[in-house]
């Protein structure tokens, strides 16, 4: 784990208290991609297999941590909302939660120029949940830098 992903995900933990319950850990963090991780213990049903509300907890926390770390990276400050997510479960998870994402170079950079031109931006995010695939999440996320982000709760 190196600073940036143990920045992040201290980050979280403290933004987000749920993570932490989750057992939510960012095991790699490179410029465009994220694996992350979340034991099964507190997260399991009575099937002895992972709870769907924890596989989608954790997946769409893998999209929005992706994200934030691409605004980061940038040197912006933006809000990062979830705008929609949808999961596909393909068959049960029996051991640790396990999500990775990734990003284009050219995704990321125009998420990022559009973010810095306009104030605002989304990207559309695939996330792998499983090792074998056992689910996947597609979600679609929104950026809005700072001072716009203000303006739109002020005025509400």
């Amino acid at each position: 784990m190196n600073n940036k992903s143990q920045s992040l995900e201290q980050f979280i933990h403290e933004s987000i208290p749920l993570s932490r319950a989750l057992g939510y850990h960012i095991q790699e963090l490179t410029s465009n991609r994220i694996e992350v991780t979340a034991p099964l213990e507190p997260n399991i049903n009575h099937h002895n297999a992972a709870f769907a509300g924890s596989i989608y907890s954790v997946a769409a926390l893998t999209a929005w941590s992706l994200v934030t770390h691409l605004v980061n990276e940038a040197q912006l400050s933006a809000a990062v909302v979830m705008g929609k997510a949808e999961i596909m479960y393909k068959r049960p998870i029996l051991e640790e939660i396990y999500c990775s994402g990734n990003v284009t170079a050219s995704t990321a950079s125009e998420f990022v120029l559009a973010l810095q031109g306009k104030g605002r931006a989304k990207i559309e995010l695939s996330i792998a949940i499983g090792n074998q695939s056992e689910a996947v999440l597609n979600a679609v996320v929104f950026a809005t830098n700072i001072e716009q982000a203000d303006k739109i709760t002020s005025s509400s």
